[in-house]
């Protein structure tokens, strides 16, 4: 697998933001925030809203092909969902609770990073690669890298949700 730099994954942010802010920021604002949601639209990727397991423990999952995998609905009962490649998945209670929406934004950015890894590195990842991003792996503090893929995701995912054009200017 391909060990992208930081400076590797900001020219990444770059070029989606510099598209998303044709779209979305009119041309006087030099200060401005993605919304996640629109992003992941201008990008062709559906956002579900699901309990991705019983516990909670695992916040976003997308897949860069089409592959079943298991949810849970409101009572807990485990159904089957297919990844068709354009999914993004994100677990219910970040839905509606404001104190998560912090929590809730950086999980559908990791997971968009994720998809556009995919699509620019098609080679690094086989269709059946089904992503998570599991709370219990986030919240450890880590000395080395030990997964690049997730790594390289959460990069990307700071760098869309904190554009480095914003941050110069401020």
């Amino acid at each position: 697998m391909a060990h992208l730099s930081r400076n590797d994954i900001e020219r990444i942010a770059e070029v989606v933001l510099n598209q998303y802010k044709v779209m979305f920021v009119p041309i006087q604002h030099i200060c401005y925030t993605v919304d996640v949601t629109q992003l992941a639209r201008m990008l062709g990727f559906r956002i579900e809203y699901v309990h991705i397991t019983a516990d909670g423990s695992i916040l976003g999952q997308t897949s860069s092909g089409a592959v079943w995998t298991t949810i849970y609905d409101d009572n807990m009962n485990r159904m089957y969902f297919e990844l068709d490649g354009s999914t993004i998945l994100v677990e219910k209670r970040l839905l509606n609770d404001p104190r998560l929406e912090g929590r809730k934004n950086f999980t559908i950015a990791h997971e968009i990073a994720h998809q556009i890894l995919n699509r620019k590195y098609p080679e690094m990842y086989s269709a059946h690669n089904r992503t998570f991003c599991d709370y219990r792996r986030s919240t450890k503090p880590k000395k080395e890298i030990v997964d690049w893929h997730e790594w390289q995701a959460d990069a990307l995912a700071a760098a869309l949700l904190l554009p480095m054009d914003v941050l110069q200017d401020s």
